[in-house]
C-alpha cells in the first residue's frame, strides 16, 4: 500500500480508472434507458442472443446471416458473461463498462509512457 501512497502516478491511474467506472456506471443505469438517439432495448443488435444460443448449445446457427457482418468474438465474451453470471441482465452492461474502465486506464498508460502525464489525462478523458 506504501507504493500507491507514495506514486502519483498510480494514484492518478487509480483516480482515472475510478472516475470511468463512475462514468460508465452512470450511463448504464441512467443515461442509456433516457437516450432516444438509438435503440435503447436491451439487445437491439441480438449479439446476447448469440450468446445465449452459444451456452445453450446451439452455437451461430440461427444467427448466420448475422456473423457475415459481424465477428463473433464479442458474442463468445458474452456467452462467457452469462455463464459467469448464469444469464443475468445486467451482465452484458457491466462488461461493458469494466472494459471502458480498462481502455481509459490504457489509454492513460500509454499517454504517459509516450509522451507526458498531461497528455495521458487528456487521452483518458478523451476515451469517451
Amino acid at each position: 500500500m506504501g507504493y500507491v501512497r507514495d506514486n502519483p502516478v498510480v494514484r492518478l491511474g487509480i483516480l482515472v480508472a475510478l472516475l470511468a467506472l463512475v462514468s460508465s456506471l452512470v450511463t448504464v443505469f441512467f443515461g442509456w434507458r433516457a437516450q432516444g438517439m438509438v435503440s435503447n432495448k436491451p439487445d437491439p443488435y441480438y449479439f446476447a442472443a448469440m450468446g445465449r444460443s452459444l451456452i445453450h448449445g446451439e452455437g451461430f446457427t440461427p444467427y448466420g446471416l448475422l456473423l457475415k457482418r459481424r465477428s463473433p468474438l464479442y458474442p463468445i465474451v458474452i456467452a462467457g458473461a452469462f455463464q459467469v453470471t448464469g444469464e443475468n441482465e445486467w451482465a452484458v452492461p457491466l462488461l461493458q463498462s469494466f472494459m471502458f474502465v480498462a481502455t481509459c486506464v490504457l489509454a492513460f498508460d500509454m499517454g504517459r509512457r509516450i509522451f507526458n502525464q498531461r497528455t495521458a489525462v487528456i487521452a483518458a478523458s478523451c476515451a469517451r
